[in-house]
């Protein structure tokens, strides 16, 4: 393969990583997000989320997440999880902001420090929780579909070791054609005293 090739495929990946990076996250930011919304607002909300699922929100979508970039190492799992903070803040600032964006009320400048204190909080726990499931989801994703440069390591140990059983087994039959000594039974082989026998 040449060089043109080389980087043709080099570049090929990493467009499909990216692609892949941000479909991802934007999922899992739409997710996220509606979650914790929904249980800020709860109080003008139709539906109606357990509190909880402020903490668990993140660590599903993140375990997600590490689960469909497993084969792919930590550092894409940090990426990802930032990817995904910055979504969610985005998405959850907009619809905090929303009523008195549009005009459908009027908020006080208290609304927007608690605004600003919600999105906060949200950025803290999306990546914290986030990153601690994407890297959950990559252990079990390894586990359950191991990645492709894993299934080389393996295949070439497996080579590595046939291999030296074979010079092991051509080594032994050159010995035998020759008609070697067995070790202890040679020139070097210790002697015996006089008056001593063997066992």
């Amino acid at each position: 393969m040449d060089d043109a090739s080389e980087s043709s495929v080099q570049n090929t990946g990493r467009a499909s990583l990216a692609a892949r990076l941000m479909l991802v996250s934007l999922a899992g930011a739409v997710i996220i997000s509606f979650l914790y919304v929904t249980v800020q607002l709860k109080a003008v909300a139709s539906l109606y989320i357990n509190d909880t699922m402020i903490a668990i929100g993140p660590i599903v979508c993140g375990f997600f997440v590490g689960l469909l970039l497993s084969e792919h190492e930590v550092p894409i799992m940090v990426l990802a999880s930032t990817l995904v903070t910055i979504f969610s803040s985005v998405f959850v600032a907009v619809a905090l902001f929303a009523p008195p964006i549009w005009g459908v009320a009027e908020a006080l400048p208290a609304y927007y420090y608690d605004v600003f204190g919600k999105v906060a909080l949200s950025v803290i726990l999306t990546y914290s929780l986030t990153l601690v499931g994407s890297v959950l989801g990559k252990i079990a994703g390894d586990a359950i579909m191991p990645s492709a440069d894993k299934m080389e390591r393996d295949r070439l140990r497996a080579e590595t070791l046939e291999w030296y059983r074979m010079l092991e087994t051509v080594e032994g039959d050159k010995l035998k054609s020759k008609g070697a000594p067995k070790p202890g039974e040679g020139e070097d082989a210790p002697q015996l005293e006089k008056g001593e026998s063997k066992r």
